[in-house]
């Protein structure tokens, strides 16, 4: 992009800019929809306040594994993601496994 392109959009663009730098769902990619079963299973753990083991991807890519209970399954921005009661959210699609369902990401055990 040119600078006068840029300049055209002023302070608003920047600001933009390093919010999506800042922003773990930005540098996670686009969201990509889950399979209905596996939502469904997440709701029903969150509606029975079920101890769960949720494995995710963060922001930097790598695995993390925590321990607790699902808050709330909900959508923001075109995303859905799973509020834990430690206040962590995770989008859906970063989610590799939970509760011992199995794996939703085929190249977990590659891993």
């Amino acid at each position: 992009m040119t600078g006068e392109g840029r300049a055209d959009m002023g302070e608003d663009y920047d600001a933009k800019r390093s919010n999506a730098a800042n922003d773990p769902a930005e540098s996670a990619g686009p969201y990509e929809p889950v399979d209905c079963t596996m939502h469904d299973q997440l709701v029903e753990r969150a509606a029975f306040r079920l101890p769960t083991k949720v494995t995710y991807r963060n922001e930097r890519g790598e695995l993390v594994v925590a321990q607790d209970l699902i808050q709330d399954v909900f959508s923001r921005e075109g995303a859905e993601y799973v509020r834990l009661a430690s206040g962590t959210e995770i989008r859906l699609d970063q989610i590799v496994d939970f509760g011992g369902t199995g794996s939703t990401d085929p190249s977990y055990g590659d891993r």
